[in-house]
């Protein structure tokens, strides 16, 4: 029901007015009404009203006046005059306001009251419905890809087939066909890492998929979904003699492949149901190590239950990464490209395990880090894990080992520290086997402890309980690599009487434990 608000100075009309029409029955309330501009003003503002009937020749503040001043307020508001004035530029004047109606008191019946106030409602009405629609569109668009990846969950989960294409057709997907073809696509870690940081790969991400939603209106039956890790690609069509449905999603993903980006496709012998997309997808998750060896971006998954075969275990190629440590030692980039080709070939032509060649990759890779004190954190080697293809992995292991070898030629000596980190470095070193705080230090520093923590953090980059520990484990792993001292022992004299603490520790800063480290150290 909307509001009213009346106002005429004229109190038996206000009266008259009332009593005129049912105003219930035109989906009306007259919520007040008053004599007096001023206090229309105020009853405006409080009571918001959706309609004014005001008389034009008001005490004050005229009619006109008070219309205009309403409309500036809220803009959306309707208003029709009543006035016993029949002078044509009152009538003008009210036109140039966009009020919906103008009549004369002296000749009012409730016929046209009636007829201007259901004007007045339809108009309502409509700005209602318009107001309801834009702002639907808004929040559509607002939502729109948080209810396109809840509903790829949904297709994911299974379910009802029609319930399914339903959900889809409120979403705006056509799925009007009885098959479907699905593809899965992965942004390359070695492509993002060697031109981005680590906490760009997510807008990487997103950007893909924001092309691919894009170039799918050029494809018939293209639909595509963010899946979080990467991209899911859904051809719905009608198998058919003259037109080929794999063909149709490799052109897709043939004009979306971008450098570095893999893609692989169910075959085209397994035509997926809507309630058997999700199935496929884990499916195709599980076996997503297929296209590893393939040189080719766009691979095309045998059909279900023909498993790829690979040679047992992660392969020697122990010469190469001989090389691979030389190469890091005498900073040789010709060695280093050497030893990764060498990697390629041999393991194109064994083809081992993908996850087990990943992991020995990574073992390698730490092994390096560990001889040349080269700790840089866990960011890549995560990423290693994840990689998909032979191409990816060795583009990772080739990025770290370079990062290795420009941060660090053996032989030539250390860019000096900051002086305060220097005499920092100094008093842990002289107070290795103590717990030292930053009160201790700005002690030492003769700073107050509180302006320290700020000035420590600027300084370095790290809170100064981070910058201890890395300190103390870059001590202790040199302890365990060149003395026979056990690993009580070297916690201890690093100032930790409690060896899982010191274990603990250490792994989180060198990336494996003592015992692992003083074991692999013994190999080398």
């Amino acid at each position: 029901m909307y509001k009213v608000l009346i106002i005429d100075d004229d109190v038996p009309m206000l009266k008259y007015l009332k009593q005129l029409v049912d105003w219930n029955a035109l989906d009306l309330q007259i919520v007040a009404d008053t004599y007096s501009s001023v206090k229309a003003l105020r009853l405006f503002d409080e009571l918001r009203p959706d309609l004014v009937v005001s008389d034009i020749g008001l005490p004050q503040m005229d009619g006109l006046e008070l219309a205009s001043e309403m409309l500036r307020r809220r803009p959306e508001v309707r208003v029709i005059f009543l006035t016993c004035h029949e002078d044509f530029h009152y009538a003008q004047k009210a036109l140039k306001l966009s009020v919906d109606d103008y009549l004369i008191k002296d000749e009012l019946t409730a016929e046209q009251l009636a007829q201007s106030l259901e004007k007045s409602v339809r108009l309502l009405r409509a700005a209602k419905a318009q107001t309801e629609q834009l702002t639907y569109r808004e929040d559509w668009s607002r939502h729109a890809n948080v209810l396109r990846d809840s509903f790829f969950k949904q297709l994911l989960r299974g379910g009802d087939a029609a319930y399914l294409t339903e959900s889809a057709a409120r979403l705006g997907l056509v799925w009007d066909q009885p098959s479907y073809l699905l593809a899965l696509g992965y942004v390359s870690y070695y492509d993002v890492l060697s031109r981005y940081a680590h906490k760009d790969l997510p807008l990487i991400r997103y950007g893909v998929a924001n092309i691919a939603a894009e170039l799918a209106g050029e494809f018939e039956g293209i639909t595509t979904f963010n899946d979080g890790e990467g991209l899911a690609v859904l051809l719905n069509y009608r198998p058919s003699l003259k037109w080929n449905a794999q063909e149709h999603l490799l052109a897709f993903l043939a004009k979306l492949q971008a450098k570095g980006t893999t893609f692989f496709a169910s075959s085209s012998a397994d035509k997926l149901a809507v309630t058997e997309i999700g199935a496929a997808h884990r499916r195709m998750a599980a076996e997503r190590y297929v296209a590893f060896y393939t040189e080719h971006p766009v691979t095309v998954l045998p059909a279900a239950g023909l498993p790829h075969a690979y040679h047992p275990g992660a392969g020697g190629f122990e010469q190469e990464y001989a090389e691979l440590s030389q190469a890091v030692r005498d900073h040789d980039e010709a060695l280093l490209e050497k030893a990764l080709a060498g990697i390629r070939r041999s393991t194109l032509e064994l083809q081992p395990e993908p996850a087990s060649f990943v992991h020995q990759c990574a073992d390698r890779l730490r092994l390096v880090e560990l001889q040349y004190r080269a700790f840089s954190g866990e960011t890549l080697y995560a990423c290693l894990q994840q990689t998909l293809t032979l191409g990816d992995a060795l583009g990772l292991m080739g990025l770290k080992l370079r990062q290795i070898m420009n941060g660090r030629r053996l032989g030539e000596p250390q860019a000096s520290k900051e002086p305060k980190l220097q005499t920092i470095d100094q008093y842990i070193a002289q107070h290795l086997a103590e717990t030292i705080t930053s009160i201790d230090i700005a002690t030492h520093l003769y700073l107050n402890p509180s302006y320290f923590s700020r000035y420590f953090k600027k300084l370095s980059g790290e809170n100064f309980t981070d910058y201890v520990h890395r300190y103390k484990m870059k001590i202790a792993a040199d302890l365990l690599e060149k003395t026979k001292d056990s690993i009580e022992v070297v916690a201890l004299r690093c100032g930790y009487s409690d060896r899982t603490y010191f274990s603990k520790v250490f792994k989180k800063y060198i990336g494996v434990t003592p015992g692992e480290y003083k074991s692999r150290s013994s190999m080398m």
